[in-house]
């Protein structure tokens, strides 16, 4: 019965309707026939004819045969599909709109969509200049294509229907239409003063990046409304969006203010207001209106926004586990970029990036980290000196080193002022052994500057100061933010002395900064790495990442490594794997010994910055609190039991065939995405020869 009812809409012009049927039928379903009987009560149930006999099955499953001479009639179920396909077509027959919407209303509600669809386009074809039904479709239409043809349609009639100007332009706009520009001109024509065209103006000038004329006309609209003493949320919105993309951010903040209570611009409304309020150098304003716009609802774009600045507000305030942790769980190349600053890694999607400012950061900061590999040719490849001063300082940094820090090239970099530039001033005369010069200009950066700290160590050293140098290396502990991958190196030459064995019990402060000489890396993980209690921890819930490995480690001079000894709490490993790595500084080559899954340990080699296969050993660790040893002889690591180190077996032949100066030794654990897991690292041993 629904399929013909349905069926019937398709072809409507040729529906005959009987006499019975010419009559509207009640927009209310009956779930069950009714049969009325000529005397007594009805009987609810479902009736069936069979062979001319008539059954009734009731509610409760009972079934009966019914005296045809006792039944006035019977009244048969109607669901809400064909009480639509009954009662459209009367309507549309009668070019009544206004009956045709309320049928349709009670199709929708009752989730008929496809029987009060097929009517809507019905209604649509016997009344294409109704605005009343048109602007009901464009409700309910989801096609652009349909959407353009109905309000093309109705427009040719009536040419002052806003709400068809406003469904036809979001259609072009979306679609980036070469008629864009024309359509806007045509609507102020007929309508000068629409606020809605004002609207779409806007919108064209922000998607096309002319965020002032966009600002202006959003202010238009903004102006008109508050003439009559209401507002136009969506309008104020894009106002303070347009305002926060230009930096005018007292601007941004006041208009985003306005629309913090409402239901639903609220959220992008606290985004905006959070951003501005960060960038105006107030991270205390900042940070509740950033959870709250990361926590709600807002739009792609400002969800975006919102978790890049709430990361970068928890970073500024020192919370980088906080700002880790957010960072980790945006999807956004925003958030990608911003882990990829955090721990000091390449950011490849540049592309990706939607503003402007954010591609310029990216290429600063890969370039950045090719001036500190060394690779300047690279550096400066990817740096435009004309588009800012901070490109143009860079270029000059290449040339610093391309040159090996000739007095031309250190001169240049005067012309800057800041600390950063004092740095790379120092850096340069350090190049060119003018040990002078690098103390001159040491002496001009802050006096507990950690870069300086370092500097002053190498000066020394390589003036052959040995006493001056390890006097210089122990005040670097008063030093702030000294770089750790430089501070690592001097610690495996100055911190284990003579010392047969360096054990380190972690009795550091709580937090994620390590210890002298440790540094760590979880690359988009979601693993934190940080001291606890007097253990080192890794922990988190694991996620995908080109990565996956969690790891902490220090520096050893390889001529002085015999081995590690590394002593575990794996009661909260779950289903991951963790364990010990040697690799060269690098990591191009290495091994990794760990406990697997199963209890197993097992062995990986790293070749050529890839690591193979594990590879289980015939050995068992019983508990969650196991010790793994490893030895190195002669290019060879082996595997070995703590109690009976006599006992070794080689993970693999001759790694390496000329031993690196300096070996990274460490921690680590990985698993697969979804996984939560904890792993802590009670003692961590370096058993080492004399010094030469």
């Amino acid at each position: 019965m629904i399929r013909a009812a349905l069926a019937a809409l398709l072809a409507l012009v040729a529906v005959t309707a009987s006499a019975a049927d010419d009559q509207p039928w009640a927009e209310s379903e009956t779930l069950t026939d009714t049969v009325y009987f000529k005397d007594g009560d009805p009987e609810f149930g479902s009736v069936a004819d069979e062979n001319g006999r008539l059954f009734l099955t009731s509610e409760k499953g009972a079934r009966i045969e019914l005296n045809k001479d006792l039944i006035d009639h019977v009244e048969y179920r109607r669901l809400a599909p064909e009480i639509v396909a009954h009662n459209a077509p009367l309507h549309i027959r009668a070019k009544d709109a206004g009956k045709l919407i309320r049928t349709l209303d009670f199709g929708f509600k009752k989730k008929a969509e496809e029987a009060a669809m097929t009517a809507l386009r019905a209604g649509l074809t016997a009344m294409p200049t109704d605005t009343e039904l048109a602007k009901y479709a464009f409700v309910h239409l989801t096609d652009p294509a349909e959407i353009e043809r109905v309000a093309r349609t109705v427009l040719k009639t009536s040419k002052f229907f806003e709400v068809a100007y406003e469904a036809l332009g979001k259609v072009l706009l979306d679609a980036n239409s070469d008629e864009l520009d024309d359509f806007v001109e045509l609507w102020h024509k007929n309508m000068p003063g629409s606020p809605t065209a004002n609207r779409l103006k806007a919108d064209i000038a922000e998607k096309r990046g002319d965020l002032r004329s966009a600002m202006q006309s959003y202010e238009t609209i903004k102006i008109h409304h508050a003439a009559k003493k209401d507002i136009h949320p969506a309008a104020v919105l894009g106002y303070a969006r347009c305002a926060l993309k230009l930096g005018e951010y007292k601007a941004a903040r006041e208009a985003a203010a306005g629309l913090l209570a409402d239901a639903t611009h609220g959220d992008d409304a606290a985004a905006i207001a959070g951003a501005a309020w960060l960038a105006s150098g107030d991270a205390k304003q900042a940070t509740p209106l950033l959870v709250r716009a990361v926590a709600g609802s807002p739009s792609s774009e400002m969800a975006a926004i919102a978790r890049y600045d709430l990361g970068l507000a928890q970073w500024k305030s020192g919370d980088v586990a906080g700002a880790r942790q957010t960072w980790a769980q945006g999807t956004t190349a925003e958030s990608t970029l911003a882990m990829a600053i955090l721990e000091r890694k390449p950011f490849r999607d540049v592309a990706g990036l939607n503003h402007a400012r954010l591609k310029a950061i990216a290429q600063e900061h890969n370039a950045c980290l090719d001036l500190e590999a060394g690779q300047h040719a690279k550096a400066v490849a990817a740096l435009d000196p004309s588009s800012s001063k901070r490109h143009r300082f860079l270029k000059e940094v290449g040339d610093v080193i391309a040159s090996n820090g000739d007095v031309v090239s250190a001169r240049a970099l005067v012309a800057t002022p800041g600390v950063e530039s004092l740095r790379w001033q120092t850096y340069a005369h350090m190049l060119a052994s003018r040990w002078r010069d690098a103390e001159a200009t040491m002496a001009k950066l802050p006096a507990d500057d950690g870069w300086a700290a370092v500097y002053r160590v190498y000066c020394a050293a390589a003036q052959r100061d040995e006493a001056g140098a390890k006097a210089a290396y122990q005040r670097i502990a008063a030093s702030i933010a000294p770089p750790t991958d430089y501070l690592a190196r001097l610690a495996a030459e100055y911190e284990i002395a003579d010392a047969a064995r360096d054990l380190e019990e972690f009795d550091w402060k709580d937090g994620e900064v390590l210890g002298t000489g440790w540094q760590s890396a979880a690359n988009g993980t979601n693993v934190r790495i940080h001291a606890a209690a007097g253990r080192l921890v890794l922990e988190g819930a694991q996620t995908a990442s080109p990565d996956p490995v969690s790891r902490a480690w220090c520096l050893v001079q390889s001529e002085r490594l015999r081995g590690a000894i590394v002593e575990f709490d794996l009661s909260g490993v779950a289903a991951a794997t963790a364990g010990i790595e040697l690799t060269d500084v690098e990591r191009s080559t290495g091994v990794a010994l760990a406990v697997l899954a199963d209890g197993f340990l097992g062995w990986r080699a790293l070749t050529g910055g890839k690591w193979g296969a594990w590879e289980k050993l015939p050995l068992q660790v019983a508990g969650a609190r196991p010790k793994l040893m490893i030895k190195y002889q002669n290019g060879v690591v082996s595997a070995a039991n703590p109690e009976r180190p006599d006992l070794t077996l080689a993970l693999g032949a001759r790694l390496f065939n000329t031993a690196p100066a300096m070996f990274s030794v460490g921690v680590f654990g990985a698993a697969e995405p979804g996984v939560a897991w904890k792993a802590a690292v009670e003692s961590f041993e370096l058993q080492l020869k004399p010094a030469r």
